[in-house]
């Protein structure tokens, strides 16, 4: 029997993401940096040809995973092992490749580059939902829904009203993300222990010189700001906060997803159910809300791994240990993988939300009766009524309706009560004016508009196309 152990989020991912994460993209990221490692020792004065340089640039993309992955068992190491394969295809270039660097100048830089990607590409995708979600709430901005608080029915909102707090949410989190990105600084060359000491040998205890090798190789891999100070490794809060920002888009998703999920129950709003679907092998009515089930899974998957990746960070000792180096793969590739999903989860379910108009009105009619009474008070009171008998009278009618039309099954007919009532000094056309719901929605349509005016097209305007760092090659997908 065969099993296949495959992560699920992996399964589900966009291929994009996952040639970001690939044990190739990390190999071709090491070339990448030696070679702009020996472009930059060559331009400041050290023996390397151009031959050589040119050699490791025609052989760039001959990998052999296979063979790195059996000298990565015989060193135990992954840096010799990829060293020597590449010298392989690179003979002449082997003397120079990786000069003076550490192993930590190769992976953390490698890091710095290949999670700027794969931050980037979630960002993207965030962008588009947003953009979704501003259309929707503009669309139903004007359109009353019951509100909801505690669960239980509250004063009315609007559709858009209620989506918009999911938008700003989302707003934050692109806020959040692009923050994190832009402030994740790059290593540079640093050396075996933060002091550039190998590189102060290479150009003669020359300050300036290694300074401006480390500047030229900053800035030939794409990077303008570096860390003034490492150890052997970088700050792992660089890492930390990019999580934190991507757990942030979990905790977004995860409220999203289970609000749809309510509504669904409700029958007021779903997501897009396919015309093939298939919501149970036994109950052929069903419609089960699988895509913000999904929202609510990997959600959860995210944020419970980001203290995993806390614990990576507080656990580094004095300059350098390796004891939480698995975890820290483990979970910052996975989180990548779930926050991925959950970006194009995102955008499937916001570009085909279904509003269910007549449903959203049954559901305002059947509780507008106990909506009113605050106005019905009101209004009696300024036709001389007494407030605390109005409000006497009108709780004890409500609880005697509401036990009617629980325990009997009875219909809401609290309104005729209140306009049968010699008490209350109005009559039932009265009544029905008050009742609405557009008198009981308030602000909400012009907070809308504010909200997208004022912070969400602010922010869409700053979306931009940013080139992809990793050196992915462009093979044909596969069927």
């Amino acid at each position: 029997m065969k099993y296949n152990f495959e992560s699920l989020v992996k399964k589900y991912s966009s291929r994009e993401m996952q040639q970001i994460l690939s044990d190739e993209n990390q190999y071709l990221i090491y070339r990448k940096i030696w070679i702009a490692l020996a472009e930059a020792e060559q331009e400041l004065g050290l023996n390397i040809t151009d031959e050589q340089i040119q050699e490791m640039k025609d052989h760039f993309y001959e990998i052999d995973m296979d063979l790195i992955y059996k000298l990565e068992k015989k060193y135990l190491y992954i840096t010799p092992a990829a060293i020597e394969q590449f010298g392989m295809v690179a003979p002449k270039a082997k003397p120079i490749i990786h000069l003076g660097a550490t192993t930590n100048d190769l992976w953390d830089n490698t890091n710095t580059i290949y999670m700027k990607d794969a931050a980037q590409l979630v960002l993207s995708k965030m962008y588009t939902s947003a953009a979704n979600l501003r259309d929707f709430v503009l669309k139903y901005k004007d359109m009353p829904i019951l509100g909801r608080t505690r669960l239980q029915a509250a004063q009315p909102v609007t559709v858009g009203k209620r989506a918009s707090v999911w938008l700003q949410d989302l707003i934050l989190d692109i806020q959040g993300l692009q923050k994190a990105i832009d402030g994740f600084y790059f290593r540079g060359l640093k050396g075996a222990t933060g002091t550039q000491a190998s590189f102060m040998e290479l150009f003669d205890d020359d300050s300036a010189t290694v300074e401006e090798l480390d500047r030229r190789f900053s800035e030939k891999l794409g990077f303008t700001e570096r860390l003034p100070i490492t150890s052997q490794i970088y700050t792992r809060k660089l890492e930390s906060r990019l999580m934190s920002a991507l757990a942030g888009f979990g905790e977004t998703c995860q409220k999203f997803g289970n609000d749809m999920r309510i509504m669904a129950m409700l029958k007021e709003m779903e997501e897009p159910f396919g015309k093939d679907q298939v919501g149970s092998s036994t109950m052929a009515f069903k419609r089960n809300p699988v895509l913000t089930e999904d929202l609510a899974a990997y959600s959860r998957f995210i944020i419970t791994l980001l203290p995993a990746v806390y614990q990576a960070t507080g656990q580094e000792l004095l300059e350098q240990t390796c004891d939480n180096l698995a975890i820290r793969i483990l979970a910052i590739s996975n989180i990548f993988l779930a926050a991925d999903v959950l970006a194009e989860t995102l955008i499937r379910v916001t570009d085909g939300l279904v509003v269910y108009e007549k449903m959203i009105r049954r559901n305002i009619n059947e509780e507008l009766p106990f909506l009113i009474t605050e106005n019905v008070i009101m209004e009696a009171c300024k036709k001389g009524g007494d407030r605390q008998v109005m409000h006497h009278l009108i709780r004890d009618m409500s609880m005697e309706t509401i036990q009617r039309v629980r325990n009997e099954g009875l219909d809401n007919d609290l309104l005729q009560k209140m306009a049968d009532s010699p008490e209350i000094p109005l009559s039932m056309e009265e009544i029905m004016e008050l009742s609405d719901p557009i008198k009981f929605i308030g602000r909400a349509p012009e907070q809308v508009e504010h909200f997208v005016k004022t912070m969400v097209d602010p922010v869409l305007s700053q979306k931009k196309t940013v080139p992809m760092l990793s050196p992915i090659r462009n093979d044909p997908e596969p069927d």
